[in-house]
């Protein structure tokens, strides 16, 4: 086993580098036909601040400072002049992601509607402090402010993933169209050693005053009920007087109808 109290190594300082643990030390034990070995790796990250000769001693055991690893000496190159950006943008990383969303997710809003703007800028192999800050966008009758920020980094895979999140409040103040401008962030990528730029395109909202007071709406008027004419009234009657004609055919005729089946007898009788 490396260190029986399990206590970290000891890392010494490097003129010109920073030198930062990142996650807790990693576990791996073996059984071999002879032995049992035990393993602890302690992930380090070394970001270095000039350019030039880089020499990393060697770290030593705590319990053991007779135990001391190999040095290493790195070259580290100056900002390439391909660089799109400035000195204090220097941003080299293997990949760097930006992303935003809104909510509510619409293009129309209320005046004095907030808007949030949530974006999450992503690195890899770079820690939280590497990764800018965004600074708030300036918009004419449009006030707005941070509402928050979450910094995040774990190791996977043997890269460290950094991210961090800005919350932004946008409130327009008038009846206004207006666009939150476009963002572009400048980065070396050291896999393909070439100069790439991160962005976030252009949003255009419509800002108006939505009225709250209803007109009331007129009921409709009760129709006025018409006097029968002359003519209703007739046909009226005649229907009456056809129904009761009918009624009385639909009693007579069965009376009529035994009569006439027995007009022998009813003769001979009578």
């Amino acid at each position: 086993r490396a260190d029986p109290q399990n206590n970290p190594p000891v890392i010494p300082s490097v003129q010109g580098a920073t030198i930062t643990p990142i996650e807790d030390p990693t576990e791996d034990k073996e059984i071999f036909a002879d032995h049992y070995q035990e393993t602890l790796t302690y992930p380090y990250i070394v970001i270095p601040e000039t350019t030039g000769s880089l020499k990393l001693t060697g770290s030593m055991l705590a319990s053991d400072n007779k135990q001391i690893s190999s040095e290493h000496i790195i070259n580290i190159k100056p900002i390439p002049a391909a660089f799109l950006g400035s000195d204090k943008e220097w941003l080299p990383s293997s990949g760097i992601t930006i992303e935003d969303r809104w909510e509510p997710q619409t293009s129309y809003v209320k005046t004095g509607q907030p808007l949030t703007r949530i974006i999450t800028l992503t690195g890899i192999n770079n820690t939280t402090g590497q990764l800018p800050d965004l600074a708030l966008p300036e918009i004419s009758d449009v006030r707005i402010y941070n509402d928050g920020q979450k910094d995040e980094q774990q190791l996977q895979n043997g890269m460290l993933i950094s991210r961090k999140t800005f919350r932004q409040i946008f409130i327009p103040e008038k009846n206004i169209t207006f666009a939150v401008p476009s963002l572009h962030l400048n980065w070396w990528n050291t896999i393909s050693d070439r100069a790439q730029v991160a962005s976030l395109e252009e949003r255009k909202f419509l800002a108006s005053v939505v009225a709250t007071k209803t007109a009331k709406v007129a009921a409709d008027p009760v129709p006025a009920k018409k006097a029968p004419s002359n003519a209703h009234y007739w046909t009226a009657l005649l229907l009456k007087i056809l129904t009761a004609i009918g009624v009385v055919i639909a009693l007579v005729t069965p009376l009529l109808a035994v009569i006439w089946y027995y007009r022998k007898r009813l003769r001979n009788r009578y």
